[in-house]
């Protein structure tokens, strides 16, 4: 859907309201105009149907429609034939209209794409309304704008489950895991279970730290409406601003869509109202905040909150916004939001690894926190820990409230533990990461963890310790040609179906052959859409390089054999192709990653290229028959194949 022309208008309205009481004229009156519409989204099933608006309008007003996000020759068929219509053009001032929005059914002897228009209302002061009118029917179109809805919490759990990608505002409260992001999100219409938020639009990567949010800050997510045990929760969700610097937003295009984080000192606050400053970040950059709140309300007119933050010239904070300019000046609107008030103590808690005694009978964690305020609001502090997928966690307080702090456990044999340095304020708990340690000295291969995965033994996000202390295996995929990025692919080597996997954020060079051991007490069993993959916590994978230059087998298989078989996590060969993708088509595009097919006889094989691979500008060959190498994922059931060099797929390379 195409929010991004709706919010222009809000934020224009806004930007009005704000000039006519703000330094250009500071005792006029303005009459703003207001024109508004009784929907600004509309979705409609695939066939013929009139639908009814209101529109209402202080001012003269006009209406055009347009196709957004044409593909191809779309807007020009749509000049000629327009599938949506609308039964009035234009009103005078103080009108209140019933507008019929007829659409005709969306079909096509060929490929049926789900179709969208935008239906604008405008007066003669540049300010106006929108409505977008989504139809139904087959797939997304190639260039769909596909942003998340803008949705309140009560109607974000009103909604069906689906993939869809909505984005919500709120306060964070309720966090009880550090490692993955879990808390609930509340706003004025309710509250939501968040389970894990990342940095970045991957699920399960444990990069919540990294966002810097605390228990009670403002927040702004985008996640899919999913649940467990009948509880709505946001699934797969990420953080919604992107955190630059002052020179970065400032080279960023004007977008009232996108979020960013800034963080500065405040400095020439000339507006108390509404909250206008300049925000100067360490490096020197300056940007004016035109309005800042004390709660998301991004598109909104401002709520005149900016006082109950309690900041003044000179303090530091950390803010959201969008990218915005006024005459040719950027500045960061919105109206922008703070993260969190000034003034409130903030209380961090670090969880140390856990040292095992020799004969593994029991482990040591150290634990530190990191407050505010006052010391005595500390009340406890120490260390919880349970048996990992165990119900609860037992808490094991320590003698003073100190920091650093040191707890000793007795442990089983052949177990692994789940634990977390903790501090108390009352009522209020604040944990650290979640680690986990395991007593045994068990070294599984990959078969053996595979088949775990397959029958259920692992579960999602669920620890590899529970299986074993460390995987050995063979590398047998990297990132040498760049299309593979912080993956490694690990397998026994024998070329029997079910006996790889990927691991997913590795850093460091491991080479192709490389026979290595795999520390499983921070591996957690991630799949992503089917495919069964290993990440780790922030500590990142813990990997020893027991020998290089092993054999392995590279299963050659017919492309009926690879896609009937199991070789995710594999390096195969598929022979037996020829290129089913247009004429001149290049390996890669310039934004992404994306999927190329060939074909053998009623079989397709997808190969995926991301834009960084080094062959990617290269052409494919037409004409010919051969064959692909190439690291082996899934994806929703289907197999797919990830080139490792120009060597993979040679066969079919044409040159520039």
């Amino acid at each position: 859907m195409n929010f991004k022309k709706v919010l222009t208008a809000l934020t224009a309205f806004a930007a009005l309201l704000f000039t006519s009481c703000d330094r250009n004229n500071p005792d006029g009156q303005i009459d703003p105009v207001n024109i508004t519409v009784s929907q600004d989204y509309l979705e409609v099933d695939s066939l013929a149907g009139t639908y009814h608006l209101t529109l209402v309008s202080n001012r003269d007003w006009t209406a055009e429609v347009e196709v957004s996000n044409p593909w191809g020759n779309e807007a020009e068929w749509f000049e000629k034939y327009p599938w949506l219509v609308i039964d009035r053009s234009s009103g005078v001032a103080g009108d209140t209209v019933d507008i019929a929005v007829s659409v005709s059914t969306n079909v096509s002897d060929s490929v049926v794409y789900q179709r969208e228009a935008v239906i604008w209302f405008r007066t003669e002061e540049h300010i106006y309304a929108t409505v977008t009118v989504h139809q139904m029917g087959g797939n997304p179109k190639p260039n769909a704008d596909t942003g998340a809805e803008i949705i309140s919490v009560a109607d974000f759990i009103a909604e069906e489950e689906s993939e869809k990608w909505y984005q919500l505002s709120g306060k964070l409260t309720g966090l009880y895991n550090t490692e993955y992001g879990n808390f609930y999100l509340e706003d004025a219409t309710g509250s939501v279970h968040v389970y894990g938020l990342n940095l970045h639009e991957t699920a399960g990567d444990k990069t919540f730290s990294q966002i810097g949010l605390q228990e009670g800050d403002n927040v702004t997510i985008i996640g899919r409406r999913d649940s467990y045990n009948g509880e709505v929760q946001v699934g797969d969700a990420y953080y919604a601003a992107k955190k630059v610097t002052v020179a970065e937003f400032l080279a960023a295009e004007v977008d009232d869509r996108q979020l960013y984080e800034l963080t500065g000192t405040m400095d020439d606050l000339y507006n108390t109202e509404y909250g206008n400053f300049h925000l100067i970040d360490d490096a020197g950059g300056d940007v004016t905040v035109y309005g800042l709140t004390s709660t998301p309300l991004t598109g909104k007119d401002n709520d005149k909150s900016f006082s109950t933050l309690g900041y003044a010239d000179g303090d530091v904070l950390t803010i959201v916004g969008t990218r915005d300019d006024y005459k040719g000046t950027p500045q960061v609107g919105g109206p922008a939001y703070a993260i969190r008030a000034k003034g409130g103590p903030s209380l961090t808690v670090v969880t140390g690894e856990a040292v095992l005694s020799d004969d593994k009978s029991s482990m040591t964690v150290e634990g530190t926190f990191t407050y505010t305020g006052e010391a005595s609001d500390i009340t406890e502090v120490g260390v919880a820990y349970r048996e990992a997928g165990a119900e609860s966690f037992t808490e094991v307080k320590a003698p003073e409230v100190v920091s650093p702090f040191s707890i000793t456990v007795s442990l089983e044999a052949d177990k692994a533990y789940e634990y977390y340095a903790y501090a108390k304020m009352g009522d209020e708990i604040r944990q650290g990461a979640t680690l986990t340690v395991s007593t045994s000295g068990n070294v599984l291969s990959v078969s053996d963890v595979v088949a775990a995965a397959d029958d259920g033994t692992l579960v999602e996000d669920g620890s590899l310790a529970v299986l074993g202390a460390f995987m050995e295996g063979i590398v047998v995929a990297n990132n040498e040609g760049e299309n593979y990025y912080r993956k490694i692919q690990v397998a026994d080597g024998t070329g029997a179906q079910a006996s790889g996997i990927v691991l997913y954020g590795v850093e460091g060079d491991y080479a192709v052959g490389d026979r290595i051991r795999l520390d499983l007490s921070n591996a957690t069993y991630s799949p992503f859409s089917g495919l069964r993959e290993i990440a780790f916590d922030d500590s990142g994978a813990r990997i020893e390089v027991l020998e290089s230059g092993v054999d392995f087998t590279v299963p050659e298989l017919t492309a009926a054999e690879f896609n009937s078989g199991d070789w995710q996590g594999m390096y195969v060969t598929v022979t037996g192709l020829t290129s089913d993708n247009d004429e001149g088509a290049t390996w890669g595009e310039d934004d992404g990653t994306v999927s190329r097919y060939f074909v053998s006889g009623d079989q397709t094989v997808v190969v995926r290229i991301s834009n960084y691979a080094l062959w990617a500008g290269d052409v494919i060959a037409s004409g010919v028959t051969g064959s692909i190498s190439g690291a082996v994922e899934v994806y929703n059931g289907t197999l797919q194949i990830y080139p490792v060099t120009a060597g993979d797929i040679v066969d079919f390379s044409a040159g520039e």
